[in-house]
């Protein structure tokens, strides 16, 4: 099942059906979780799976990036629950004009932007300070199509190397 969902992902981006393709991903995460820690609940199963597996791997880690914000599983898990539950593809709720709520000061944003570009755009962080040197704003833009294969390169990697936890199919 995981690799037919895979197919069909891969059949969405290549013909521009990017929330759609983008709404199976994040599901492929949430079942993946499912896997490796099914005593865990959804929220942190979820978050724990992509971070390990996905997140982890693309945090910022130069001298100069402490306070750049990036693709972490909780914010994933907010995209997720944004699209799936209210069609919205975003990971914080601008009509409350709120920063993301999230646990590492480094990923609450004012501004989430999804873009539809080349699967290679690896996305932007940026960030504002006060005079202080505080953290005034910040924000992420996502490529859709990047994340999608980040998590579908993920998924494939992990499936084929646990099948035996999947079975709750």
């Amino acid at each position: 099942m995981i690799n037919r969902i895979i197919n069909e992902i891969e059949k969405c981006l290549a013909n521009e059906c990017f929330f759609a393709a983008l709404s199976l991903s994040l599901t492929l995460v949430d079942t993946c979780g499912k896997a490796k820690y099914p005593e865990k609940g959804n929220k942190d199963r979820f978050i724990s799976w992509y971070d390990s597996h996905i997140g982890d791997k693309y945090k910022p880690t130069s001298e100069f990036s402490a306070d750049m914000p990036y693709m972490s599983g909780e914010l994933a898990y907010q995209l997720r629950c944004m699209l799936l539950h209210q069609s919205t593809p975003s990971a914080i709720d601008t009509s409350k004009g709120e920063k993301a709520s999230v646990k590492d000061d480094r990923n609450q944003i004012n501004e989430f932007i999804l873009t539809i570009s080349s699967d290679t755009d690896e996305g932007l962080s940026f960030v504002s300070y006060t005079q202080g040197f505080d953290v005034k704003d910040s924000s992420l833009k996502v490529s859709v199509l990047n994340l999608c294969r980040r998590i579908v390169n993920a998924v494939h990697s992990y499936y084929e190397q646990n099948q035996g936890k999947f079975g709750f199919f």
